[in-house]
């Protein structure tokens, strides 16, 4: 595969199971503004960055958009041929794409950029678009409104630096910066979207906060104490001792476009 972040090959990979089950779908509002946004010709052909287990990519499918879905995580194909048979499923990285030049005319990174090393994976995303093709980004981001998904946010912080190996972060927008510094893509629109939520018990959460890549690759015990940690949420707050509850995202597309 091609080579990423040691902590999204080896957390991403140990937990492709977790994730595909445990991570929420996008509002379509959201999705629909993104299709809207890359204006597709017909004979189009859209790059996904970094397709995961393919969330996004179902909803683009939904949408008559032809996908070839990038994703350099073994586990992760494997999840994504199987919920998406029949599309086309590439092996590689944002930063060693391997398809010709202009080869795509819009691209999307769901959940993903911020991964990216951006000095190689900007030109060459950059160098398989055509000229005026349009880059999607798009985050479901944790709503920290509620008191206890700022806790869960303080139970996984201490853990973001596994080895002394910097995790990066979408809030940090290390990623926004390295767009703007450089002059292949200017900006076009960004927008938050209202999320519905997603509904899970306490198990479901305990799951959706394992899903995380710096989470899952911890040894067992250090995990276990993250889980239980997890658990004793309900003890402070009513509404995660409900048999189903709703845990609150936002979603932010950000639109680019190639020079």
């Amino acid at each position: 595969m091609g080579e990423i972040h040691s902590v999204a090959a080896r957390g991403f990979g140990a937990a492709a199971e977790t994730y595909a089950a445990a991570r929420p779908e996008y509002p379509p509002a959201a999705v629909d503004a993104v299709v809207e946004a890359m204006a597709l010709p017909a004979g189009h052909r859209v790059l996904e960055l970094g397709a995961g287990t393919g969330t996004f990519t179902r909803a683009l499918l939904e949408r008559g958009v032809t996908v070839a879905a990038l994703e350099p995580v073994r586990q992760m194909r494997a999840i994504l041929a199987g919920r998406s048979p029949g599309v086309e499923i590439m092996e590689g990285s944002a930063e060693s794409i391997g398809s010709p030049g202009e080869a795509f005319d819009a691209a999307v990174a769901a959940q993903a950029f911020h991964w990216f090393r951006f000095d190689e994976a900007v030109p060459e995303i950059a160098r398989v678009l055509k000229p005026g093709g349009t880059l999607a980004l798009v985050w479901n981001v944790r709503d920290e409104r509620p008191a206890w998904v700022r806790e869960i946010t303080e139970i996984i912080e201490p853990y973001e630096e596994p080895g002394g190996v910097r995790v990066p972060r979408h809030r940090e927008r290390r990623w926004r910066e390295a767009l703007e510094q450089r002059r292949e893509f200017a900006p076009v629109s960004e927008t938050e979207f209202g999320h519905p939520g997603q509904e899970m018990d306490l198990e479901g959460l305990v799951a959706r906060v394992g899903s995380t890549s710096f989470i899952a690759e911890l040894p067992a015990q250090d995990r276990a104490t993250v889980d239980a940690r997890v658990r004793a949420l309900a003890e402070r707050h009513a509404e995660l001792r409900a048999a189903r509850f709703t845990f609150p995202y936002v979603t932010e597309v950000y639109v680019y476009r190639r020079a």
